[in-house]
């Protein structure tokens, strides 16, 4: 089976703990020697955190998820294009993400820094605002800031996918009307299956899904269901169908 997953915690818990990628006590597991999975490593950066710190985590973490690729025997691909011949070797592969814009420090050089340390994703926000604009559990969201327009197209110029997964829907609406390329929502959920502010609309389904990107699942139980004790493999499948009927009627009108 060939497997994608577009948002994994995995890198930040690995430098956190100094373990393996491949270590049991993760939330993730690498493919068996007859399946393949291509894992999107991001390197979160808590809202908390100062400009500086942030940066000095992206770049540690950027030796890191080198170092454990090479130990673990996972192929960091350098571009989509490698994603193929991975697929057909049964290799496990893994792109270099980043969460939270917060790791810029404010410099837009480093836009292009990060493209050639091998960045394929970045999402723009967390929870909270930063430079770039405001997340998800931001009261009054004023949208995205003059800096963030500039880094919108910096991203684009260098190949770094916009991921919106954590963005207030100010900033959703902003990215969209600025942005020229697909963008992605690497781990949101429906809002109109689980009513969470971390979810997206039928109409960002749709505006996501018209520029050709991506809506990847998430599996936080509070966005599977309102009673997140309850939550199960069957919201799963819920969300999964929605998003999937939602497409389809776009499709055919």
């Amino acid at each position: 089976m060939k497997l994608i997953d577009l948002h994994c915690d995995a890198l930040y818990i690995s430098a956190m703990r100094n373990i393996h990628l491949n270590d049991s006590s993760l939330e993730t597991k690498l493919a068996s020697d007859d399946d393949n999975k291509l894992e999107c490593y991001a390197i979160w950066l808590p809202d908390d955190l100062d400009g500086d710190t942030a940066e000095e985590m992206f770049y540690s973490a950027a030796h890191r998820i080198k170092n454990e690729c090479d130990k673990c025997n996972i192929k960091l691909l350098n571009s989509g294009k490698n994603l193929t011949s991975s697929f057909l070797s049964n290799t496990n592969s893994a792109f270099f993400t980043v969460e939270n814009a917060l790791a810029l420090n404010r410099k837009i050089e480093n836009v292009r820094r990060f493209s050639k340390l091998g960045v394929k994703i970045m999402t723009l926000t967390w929870n909270a605002h930063n430079h770039i604009g405001d997340g998800s559990n931001v009261e009054k969201p004023v949208g995205i800031t003059p800096f963030g327009k500039q880094v919108v197209a910096e991203m684009e110029k260098y190949g770094i996918i916009i991921d919106i997964s954590h963005a207030s829907e100010k900033l959703f609406y902003d990215v969209a009307e600025i942005s020229r390329k697909p963008f992605v929502a690497t781990h949101s959920d429906s809002r109109t299956v689980t009513p969470h502010r971390r979810n997206l609309t039928d109409e960002q389904l749709k505006i996501i899904k018209d520029r050709n990107g991506l809506v990847g699942l998430n599996f936080h139980n509070a966005f599977l269901n309102i009673e997140p004790d309850r939550a199960s493999v069957y919201d799963i499948l819920r969300h999964t169908e929605h998003f999937y009927h939602s497409v389809v009627k776009m499709l055919l009108h």
